[in-house]
């Protein structure tokens, strides 16, 4: 074979083989895409809520849909290296809607002070999502490790109890961890949470005095020791 006829021979396999690499390539990009759709959706309702250019807003957004390197954000991925943007946790999203929950609640208030308490804690969720994700690159979710303990002694079959966000005027759900202590352990998305434990002896229920608030993220987990008294 002439070697012009070699060459062109030899360029019509190399795009070919191209061609298939990215179609190979294409359906886990455009997965991608669709998974962090639901993000960038809650995202901006958040901003909707806080206000447009909010900085915490923004930080997070760069944490759950590009992420950070050593507090950085990292370069812009080229489009055939999408798939590697993995969407946060289903717990974490979850974690979003209770936010903008909170935001509907906050504009059926009349009262400015009662509005701004609860926007507050918005704000302040998302601050605490916004810090975690430049430490740790991306939206993540922190184990918790919750025990009772009495006199120093940690002290077994308890149910813990918790609840997001347990100040101010906005009430929320309390849910029982599973498993008993100590400890009982769960993962958690980044924010500030309110642990407790409760134990019945015979027909007597006994709770522990001390409600326990932890904020949950800048360490890979943390420890709640739930006080007996």
């Amino acid at each position: 074979m002439p070697p012009r006829a070699s060459r062109t021979v030899a360029h019509f396999l190399l795009r070919a083989i191209l061609c298939l690499f990215c179609l190979w390539q294409s359906p886990p990009a455009l997965s991608a895409q669709a998974d962090l759709h639901a993000t960038r959706e809650k995202l901006a309702g958040l901003e909707g809520c806080l206000g447009l250019g909010n900085t915490a807003i923004n930080r997070l957004r760069q944490g759950l849909l590009s992420g950070y390197s050593q507090g950085r954000p990292w370069a812009q991925r080229p489009t055939l290296l999408d798939q590697m943007v993995a969407p946060p946790p289903a717990e974490y999203l979850d974690s979003l809607d209770r936010d903008l929950m909170a935001c509907d609640v906050a504009k059926k208030q009349k009262d400015d002070k009662v509005r701004k308490a609860i926007l507050d804690q918005v704000l302040q969720d998302v601050t605490i999502k916004a810090q975690d994700c430049e430490r740790f690159g991306m939206g993540r979710l922190v184990q918790v490790n919750v025990s009772t303990v009495r006199a120093g002694m940690p002290e077994n079959g308890w149910v813990v109890f918790w609840k997001w966000m347990p100040v101010g005027p906005l009430q929320t759900v309390e849910t029982s961890l599973p498993g008993l202590t100590s400890p009982a352990t769960k993962a958690f998305p980044p924010g500030t949470y309110a642990f407790r434990a409760e134990k019945r002896i015979s027909s007597t229920e006994i709770r522990t005095t001390e409600t326990r608030t932890v904020i949950v993220g800048g360490t890979a987990t943390v420890d709640c020791p739930l006080l007996i008294e």
